[in-house]
This record gives structure tokens, C-alpha cells and sequence, in this order.
């Protein structure tokens, strides 16, 4: 073991406890350990903290800390109280373009919002003026909240600007539906109108008509919310975490009710989405097809009503008593995977598009071979349907046959009630319970009142701690899937790069692949690492990165799709010389660069095009002063053939997840060849139809010998004509089918004198034909340390090659063990609307616009990073 070594402790949020600091303590004696015993230049470990929160231990470039993210105990204000309403609040859409203050600046945070937001502030007036596309508002200045204390960027050295929310904190970071709620909700901004001035655009809300809010009132008044309010967080923060040891999804239920996700390590946690309750009314949805508010219609289509912005109850009493009523449900355990290490603090759980299939990587350490280990695991949820969006109806107890025992119940209902006032907000799961409790359970209680006094003190505890039976059926696991090897023994600089983003230190940084004991090197007959590093969703196609490496060499069998025949196709032929071995480290589902490579490599590349029949048939006659001959004709094709030669051959793939992008990957190729030559040649070739012609003619002095089977052309031919086609012979094989395209010649015998014996005063034995005009050519180059860098974006539906210069440091460790320096790369993402939009930092012109994937009339430049609120649709 390692002796110690005093370390700073840097803190996000609360303190850590007694029982995370024995923790903390013992994973850096545990990183001190790997890195002495295994002879490391770097050593970094997350974990989950026993209380709560996550901490990375690094000891890099002689200095050792630990850096904790542990959000701070939630307020003990009393949530409002959680009966349906009919309050609707308005959201931004847009980009927030100044989400950093100077602190000379007021606290208005700029907005660039899209047209129909700019009639949502109207109040849908035709006859308002419309508000200015570009806002200040300080209901956006919003300050980091408890699932955003990671990004904050004041550890060290105390920052005077005012960071909003938005500056870090993208929806990008979140996965499938939760990246739509977590835009949404950042729309929204502070609701503490009070506090705000008193404009139009800073105090605007969605305002009901009488009629739809009458309508509405008849559908929703009186439900119970199942554990929220319904409406967004007065402070305007996200209560969402995407981070490794804690991460919320959204998946969508049997019915198409969305419901909220809560993976942790201690456990897996479901409740039905937080909704503004109006809003699923058919009343409302019918207001805004009336107003052709496409933003408000693009949610409900989506959730069924407008996310409030609400997660999982913040208060541990809160949250038990929601899960007594049945609400919150526990779904399974996590112990497998946060037994483990996370690649990244931010890289939480992925998802599909509806939140049915989750996943998410992770790592550790094998006891014996001291090799790092890659896991994949997964997580399939269903869940049943609920109605209503899991709010709660008044109870019916008109199912209760007997009169008497009606009455009885009612009057029994209603003694409880009392015990738990509707102006108390401690008072609605149970009230909640009750209304969803069995009538059986309810006639059963009430009929005790015959025989025993109503007890206040029994029964307020009774219905305290009953516990409901889940509002819906849930299943699921957290299974793993895949693991494989994952580690290198070459030493920093030459280690295989994968790059994660990692805001407790503001970059993107290296995974180590070193064994974890300086004693551990090769064992004989290692199998090849085929392990999982990283998994993704891009819409709902799962995508997985992979870490690729055999071990030993081989002579590697030459690989080719030559056929005996090759007129019109494509083909190629690899053959290697000396010992061969599969390179390239990295591989995913979409990009895949690997290559067999060896000391030679000759590739032959042929392209086939066809090019075409004679322009006229060819004609012979079977030898001199012989009346009989044959017509045919030739299909040509030319052969492009490129044959590539290379000499000491390399190739190196490097990945990096880019910073503020959870679902997205920059894959970097680099290769080079110490000798390369290239010929190239174009031919033109052909292949003779299988249907040729047997013709006869005669000619006292040139044609007076041999006969045909069939000789029924009349006249009789004299002085050479007429010329008579009369038998057509078929000789189809494998090599003339290129040429096949059925007989040619029609009703025989036909008369041929035109192409055999146009001029009477010539004579000619063989003629016709007419090969296509092509201009054939052969050349060579060589050339020696030829190397070349493309950089692959795993960002859309389709990978794509970016253009422009590629950074080197893509290929170097991160920070450099010798310079300390760096590395970084990010992009962004429109998650909710219609309009697909993405970029990343990648220059591919000289006008310095960043790769871009789609557009959008929010911005002409493509710049740097947007932070998206709300839903763009244009």
C-alpha cells in the first residue's frame, strides 16, 4: 500500500459528511495505491459518495485532490399545494445569447426568441404590437440549482460574473425525452412575478378564455396531482440530474403517459411527469389549434401537456409519503453497476426517444491481473397504464350496493378527511391514498364504527403508513450486458485516446488504460478486447463505442471479391506481405476505421463500365474463295484499375465525446505509410455476343466453295450478292453473358449485302465493326511518409466526414503528462421542435463557422455553442 500524502478537498455544494469522508479518504489511499504499484503518471477515480453526490480523485502532475459535487439539503419551504388548477405559464423559445454577466451588468440575460414566442407574449392579439426578437430579461437570470452545482464554475478561483444556468447547463447534456422536458422547462425562467418588473414580456402567462377554462375546470377540478404542483419552480432551476450517480429520463408508459426516471445507487425510482394539469385538457388543446401555437402543440403531442419543470418530491419525508401513496415507485436495485466507476461525472444514463431502453457504461479493475475492465448494462422499463396522467379522482362510492354501508363509508370518508385539511400540504398523499384506496378497504374501516369509538390518533397513523399499491405496473432490471479488457501497456504518450467531457475539471480528459499494479504485464494467450466504452442513443438508434485490440500477429490471408469474369461491377483484392495485425483501436456501431494492416499492402481496385456494342456488326467468310462466313458483333466495357502499394503502414483512431453533448462522438483517424506507390490504368476490353450469324453468297472468281445446312435465299446470288444471312448459332457461357441481350437479327434469311459487299468492284474477306472511342492510358507515382488525418462526427442520424484541418492533440493524453495542458471540444443540439439543428467545434471553411448539421433562421453564423430553450420549430 501506498504511504499517504495530504490532498485538497474541493467542494460543490454541501460539506461532505463523516461517512464521505472515510470514503473519500479511502479511495485516495486506493489512487494512491494504483498509481505507486502500477508505476502511473496520472490516476483518476468517480465514484458515488455514501450521502449523496459523486467525487473524482486525481493525482496528476504532482498534485492530488479530490473534488466532491454534493447538492445542498433541499429547502424546508412547503411546496404549494397539490389539487388540480387552472394557472398556465408561458415559456421562452429560443437560444439564450448572453447567459454570463459582467458584474457591472444588470441581471438581464439575453434571449433571441422565435415567432410564434413573439405572439405567445402578444397574448395571441393579432392587433398587439409584437415584442422585439432579441429580449433582456431578468426572468432569466436564473442561478445554478442543486442538479447544476457541477457546472458552476467557482471552484478555485471565485468568479465575480453572474453565471446563469444557461451557460452550462444544456439540454444536450440529457438524454431522449428528458432533453425535450429539460428545454422546455428552461423556458419557463424565475416565477416569482412579484420580484420581476412589471413589463409585458417579463409577467407573460398563457391566459385561458372563459369558455375553455369553464370547460376545463368541468374535467380537471378537484384531482389531486400526484406529487407536484403542477406548475414550474418559483427559482426557475432545473431539478433534473444527468450525471453518473444520478440521472433522470423520461420514459413514456403502456397508455403514452410520460413518466419521470430517477437512476441512483439506490436504485431505480418512477412517478408520472410532473404536468401543468390544464394542459391536458382536450378544452386546451383545442385554444391552442385556434391560436396556431405550433411550440405548445409539438408538447402536447409529445407529453400530453406541458412538463411543469417539477422532478422527484425534494424532501425525504415528502418523498416517503408519495411513496407510501403509491406514487413513487421502486422499480430495482443499481448495486451491480455503482459498484463501479463512471468514465465521466456528467456521463449519466442514456435513452431512447420514448425512455423503454436505457444504458450506460462503466468500469473497474480485475483482482488478479490488475487489468481495467469496460462494462456495458442496460435497462428495459415497462410500465402500465395509469389514467388521468396518474392524478387522482374524487372517489366513487356508488359501487357499494348496500345503502346502509354507503352511508356508513361516506360518513366514515368524511371523519378522515378532517384529519388531513386540504390547507395542508403534508395532508395530500394521504388524501391521495384515499381517494385511490379500495372501496373494499374503506367499507371494511367503516364498518368498525359499529362496534368501536373513531379514534383520531389510529387512524390518522393508520392511513399515515398504508401503503398503496403502486399507481401502475413496473418492471425492469439493471442487467449487464457486455465487459470486456481494457487496458494498454505503453507508456502515456503512446496510450490509445478516449476523451470524455468532465466539468470538475473543465475539459475533456484521457482515460488511463494502464493496469492498476506496475507488476502486471502481458499474460500468454490474451484474448482480444472487443470491451464497451461508451453507449448512446441518437433518436432510438443505440450506438456503442468499443475498444478493439488483439494481441498477437498473424499472417493475414489475402482478401478479395475477384470473380473469373469481370466485365461491368466493382471489385478489389488486398494482399499482404510479412506478419499482419488489426489496428485502430476504437470502433462503433455507425464508424468503424479498423484496418488489417502488415509490413506490404497491395490493394487492387477495378472498376468495370460498360461501353456499349459495335456501332456496326462484324463480318468473315471461312476462308479464301468460300461462299459461307459468320456476322457478329462485340460488347465493350473498360477496366479502371488502380493498384496501390504501401510500406510500413500505420493508423490510429482517437475518440472524444465532446464537452456539453451527451449522445455525440468526434472520431479521429491518422494514417500513414513510409513508402507508397499508386498505377493507374484505363482499358478498354471487350466480349463477343453469343448470338452470331452463318451467311452464304457466291462469286465465280472469290466465293465458289462450301455450302450451309440451309441455303433458301433467293435470288441466287451472283458477282457476291445478294449476301444471305440464313442461320443464327448460340454459344451462351459465363464469360460472353455480359454480352447477352438476345438474337439481333430477325426473319431469316435477310439479305446482308450492305455490310458484306457494299462495292461490286471490291473485294473484301473480313470487315465491319466499330469499337467505341476511348482515350486509354498508364501511369505510376510513388511517393514516401505520406500520412493523412480525417475527422468522422457521430452526431446525426448519419455519420459524417468533416472537412477541414483536423487538431492533433485529438491523438495526444489529455492533460499531457509533461506540459499539463488540456484538451476540449463541444458542441450543441436543438433537442425539442421540428428543426433539426446541430454544431461542433470543428472549422471546416476559412469564414470560421463551426460543423454544422441543419439550420435555423434563430442565426445566420454557426459561431459557438447556443444554449436552446423552449421549442424551435424554425
Amino acid at each position: 500500500m501506498a504511504s499517504p500524502r495530504p490532498y485538497g478537498l474541493l467542494n460543490r455544494g454541501l460539506e461532505p459528511t463523516a461517512r464521505d469522508r472515510g470514503f473519500i479518504d479511502n479511495l485516495v489511499m486506493r489512487a494512491l495505491t494504483l498509481k505507486e504499484v502500477g508505476d502511473l503518471p496520472s490516476v483518476q477515480l468517480i465514484r458515488a459518495l455514501p450521502d449523496g453526490g459523486v467525487v473524482l480523485v486525481r493525482d496528476a502532475g504532482g498534485i492530488l485532490r479530490a473534488v466532491t459535487d454534493k447538492p445542498p439539503v433541499p429547502s424546508e419551504k412547503v411546496p404549494p399545494l397539490g389539487f388540480a388548477h387552472l394557472e398556465v405559464p408561458s415559456f421562452y423559445s429560443g437560444v439564450v445569447t448572453k447567459p454570463v454577466l459582467l458584474p457591472r451588468e444588470r441581471r438581464l440575460v439575453g434571449i433571441r426568441v422565435t415567432q410564434t414566442c413573439r405572439r405567445r407574449i402578444a397574448g395571441y392579439d393579432k392587433e398587439a404590437a409584437l415584442p422585439a426578437g432579441d429580449l433582456r430579461l431578468a426572468r432569466m437570470a436564473v442561478e445554478y440549482g442543486r442538479s447544476g452545482l457541477l457546472f458552476k464554475p467557482d471552484i478555485g478561483i471565485p468568479d465575480p460574473r453572474f453565471h446563469s444556468q444557461y451557460a452550462q447547463q444544456l439540454p444536450s447534456w440529457y438524454s431522449g425525452a428528458m432533453a425535450e422536458v429539460v428545454q422546455v422547462a428552461g423556458g419557463y425562467g424565475r416565477q416569482d412575478f412579484e420580484k420581476l418588473p412589471k413589463t409585458r414580456e417579463e409577467q407573460v402567462r398563457i391566459v385561458l378564455p372563459n369558455e375553455a377554462a369553464a370547460e376545463i375546470g368541468e374535467e380537471i377540478g378537484g384531482d389531486i396531482l400526484p406529487g407536484c404542483s403542477g406548475m414550474p419552480p418559483e427559482d426557475g432551476q432545473y431539478r433534473f440530474d444527468c450525471k453518473f450517480d444520478s440521472t433522470h429520463l423520461v420514459s413514456l408508459g403502456a397508455d403514452g403517459t410520460p413518466w419521470l426516471v430517477h437512476i441512483a445507487p439506490r436504485g431505480v425510482y418512477v412517478m408520472p411527469l410532473p404536468l401543468v394539469p390544464a394542459t391536458t385538457a382536450a378544452a386546451f388543446r383545442r385554444y391552442m389549434e385556434s391560436v396556431g401555437d405550433d411550440e405548445v402543440l409539438y408538447v402536447l403531442d409529445r407529453f400530453g401537456g406541458l412538463p411543469s419543470g417539477e422532478g422527484f418530491p425534494d424532501r425525504p419525508d415528502d418523498f416517503a409519503a408519495w411513496e407510501k401513496a403509491g406514487v413513487i415507485i421502486r422499480v430495482c436495485g443499481t448495486e451491480d453497476f455503482y459498484g463501479k466507476n463512471g468514465f465521466s461525472s456528467v456521463i449519466g444514463w442514456t435513452a431512447n426517444r420514448d425512455g423503454t431502453e436505457m444504458a450506460n457504461t462503466c468500469y473497474d479493475y480485475d483482482d488478479e491481473t490488475a487489468y481495467g475492465i469496460g462494462y456495458l448494462f442496460r435497462l428495459n422499463l415497462k410500465i402500465g397504464a395509469v389514467g388521468h396522467f396518474g392524478r387522482a379522482k374524487r372517489a366513487d362510492l356508488g359501487v357499494i350496493g348496500d345503502e346502509r354501508l354507503r352511508d356508513l363509508t361516506a360518513a366514515y370518508v368524511g371523519r378522515v378527511l378532517k384529519l388531513f385539511p386540504d390547507d395542508d400540504a403534508g395532508s395530500v398523499p394521504v388524501r391521495y391514498k384515499l381517494r385511490l384506496a379500495p372501496v373494499s378497504l374503506l367499507a371494511e374501516r367503516a364498518r368498525r364504527l359499529e362496534y368501536f369509538e373513531f379514534k383520531d390518533a389510529e387512524e390518522r397513523e393508520f392511513w399515515t403508513e398504508y401503503r398503496a399499491r403502486g399507481i401502475a405496473r413496473v418492471s425492469g432490471s439493471v442487467a449487464e450486458t457486455l465487459r470486456g479488457t481494457l487496458v494498454s501497456f505503453e507508456k502515456p504518450l503512446a496510450q490509445p485516446q478516449l476523451k470524455f467531457p468532465e466539468p470538475l475539471l473543465g475539459a475533456c480528459i484521457s482515460h488511463d488504460f494502464s493496469p492498476n499494479r506496475k507488476d502486471a504485464g502481458r499474460v500468454k494467450n490474451m484474448k482480444t478486447a472487443d470491451t464497451p466504452v461508451f453507449v448512446y442513443f441518437v433518436g432510438d438508434d443505440m450506438r456503442t463505442l468499443k475498444y478493439y485490440r488483439e494481441w498477437g500477429e498473424f499472417y493475414a490471408e489475402t482478401r478479395s471479391n475477384f470473380e473469373p469474369d469481370m466485365t461491368v461491377g466493382r471489385w478489389y483484392r488486398e494482399e499482404y506481405s510479412g506478419k499482419a495485425g488489426v489496428y485502430g483501436y476504437f470502433y462503433s456501431s455507425d464508424i468503424d476505421r479498423r484496418k488489417v494492416l502488415s509490413e506490404g499492402i497491395t490493394r487492387t481496385d477495378i472498376v468495370g463500365r460498360d461501353a456499349g456494342y459495335d456501332s456496326k456488326p462484324r463480318f468473315a467468310f471461312d476462308a479464301y474463295y468460300y461462299r459461307t462466313g459468320t456476322i457478329w458483333r462485340n460488347r465493350y466495357y473498360t477496366h479502371h484499375t488502380v493498384v496501390g502499394k504501401s510500406l510500413q503502414n500505420r493508423i490510429n483512431v482517437a475518440v472524444c465525446v465532446p464537452y456539453f453533448m451527451r449522445n455525440a462522438l468526434l472520431y479521429a483517424v491518422a494514417e500513414s505509410a513510409g513508402e507508397k506507390s499508386e498505377a493507374e490504368s484505363l482499358r478498354l476490353l471487350s466480349v463477343a455476343d453469343p448470338h452470331s450469324y452463318r451467311y452464304w453468297t457466291y462469286d465465280r472468281i472469290h466465293a465458289w466453295r462450301g455450302s450451309l445446312p440451309v441455303m433458301k435465299g433467293l435470288p441466287y446470288p451472283r458477282d457476291g450478292a445478294p449476301v444471305w444471312v440464313e442461320m443464327e448459332q448460340y454459344a451462351p457461357s459465363a464469360a460472353n453473358s455480359f454480352a447477352d441481350e438476345g438474337g439481333w437479327i430477325r426473319e431469316l434469311p435477310q439479305d446482308y449485302t450492305w455490310l458484306v459487299h457494299p462495292n461490286r468492284n471490291e473485294w473484301r474477306l473480313e470487315g465491319g465493326g466499330g469499337a467505341p472511342k476511348v482515350r486509354e492510358f498508364s501511369k505510376h507515382t510513388s511517393s514516401r511518409d505520406e500520412s493523412s488525418v480525417e475527422l468522422h462526427a457521430s452526431v446525426a442520424h448519419l455519420p459524417r466526414k468533416l472537412e477541414g484541418a483536423v487538431d492533433g492533440r485529438y491523438f495526444v493524453p489529455s492533460p499531457h503528462p509533461k506540459t499539463g495542458h488540456t484538451f476540449y471540444r463541444d458542441g450543441c443540439k436543438n433537442m425539442a421542435g421540428l428543426t433539426e439543428y446541430a454544431n461542433v467545434e470543428h472549422f471546416e471553411g476559412e469564414d470560421g463557422e463551426r460543423a454544422h448539421w441543419g439550420e435555423t433562421r434563430l442565426f445566420d453564423s454557426h459561431g459557438g455553442v447556443y444554449s436552446f430553450i423552449g421549442v424551435v420549430n424554425e
